[in-house]
């Protein structure tokens, strides 16, 4: 079932272009990562479908209709606004009266992890603690879809991994995500499609699997005692790195680069061959993987 339809929006701020003709839809369940380089428009794509901004041209529909959806969606963007004098109790009940069904109390703090911290305020909750605060709020109204901007930042490893296993046990329910993160190796375990921005543009739409075929890259390492210079001058390589006699490739044609290689295969030790992760395909687009207008 399609639950969201984003079509052509475009928006500028005075003279910068920042989105032009984004276009894509969602199906329930899905888990969808939103992905670019540094200024790609991320945000601002958030912003637009949340209605926090306005868009110059294009639209939004949530199944099927353009009215308010906000009831049906749950969101975390990167900066949260709090009150600061207020308890971890407080504000779950405060964020449940905003709607009509919302969850129970004591699931949205099992989902926080928080029970020991109930009755300490905001200001006392670690950077960690807050997200996962933010998180069950999030929850509070039982979304259809969430919006999460960078959710798991100040979060420990322990704790990421125990986020990625909550939205995947949600998904299985049937929610549906869209997500940004400056961790692509938390996306590609739990995201089922990639929406890439570039130039203003959505550029890619679709798996990690259809990404790397469509780049035809791979990741070559092997140590070696040969030439920095003489590596790179083979064939179908176009990034190289060294350390310790320890060699890192970016390679666009194996076979070309195979046939390079055969031939000095006595002095090489080490080799693996893999494909290219989220990380390396989007420094193939060029930029950042970093802060977002």
């Amino acid at each position: 079932m399609q639950i969201l339809e984003v079509d052509k929006l475009s928006k500028a701020f005075k003279s910068k272009l920042v989105l032009k003709d984004v276009s894509f839809k969602v199906q329930a369940g899905e888990v969808v990562a939103l992905v670019g380089k540094n200024g790609a428009g991320k945000s601002t794509l958030l912003k637009l479908i949340l209605g926090l901004l306005t868009a110059d041209s294009g639209q939004v529909t949530f199944l099927g209709k353009k009215q308010d959806f906000k009831e049906q969606m749950g969101v975390i963007l990167q900066e949260v606004p709090t009150i600061r004098r207020i308890k971890v109790k407080e504000i779950i009940q405060l964020w449940r009266s905003y709607y009509a069904n919302p969850l129970e109390y004591d699931e949205l703090l099992k989902l926080a992890d928080l029970a020991s911290k109930e009755n300490s305020y905001l200001t006392e909750l670690s950077g960690g603690q807050k997200k996962r605060l933010y998180f069950a709020l999030a929850l509070a109204g039982n979304p259809q879809i969430l919006f999460l901007d960078e959710p798991t930042v100040a979060m420990d490893s322990l704790s990421r991994a125990n986020f990625w296993k909550q939205v995947d046990s949600l998904r299985k329910e049937g929610k549906t995500f869209i997500i940004t993160s400056h961790y692509p190796e938390e996306l590609e375990r739990i995201a089922n499609r990639f929406l890439i921005l570039a130039e203003h543009r959505l550029v890619f739409n679709g798996s990690l699997g259809e990404l790397q075929s469509k780049q035809k890259a791979c990741l070559v390492s092997f140590a070696s005692d040969l030439k920095q210079a003489e590596i790179a001058n083979w064939s179908g390589v176009v990034r190289i790195s060294e350390q310790n006699h320890h060699y890192f490739l970016q390679v666009i044609d194996l076979p070309a680069f195979l046939t390079d290689l055969l031939p000095k295969i006595r002095q090489v030790t080490e080799l693996t061959i893999k494909p290219n992760g989220l990380a390396e395909l989007l420094d193939n687009l060029g930029g950042n993987y970093d802060e977002e207008i």
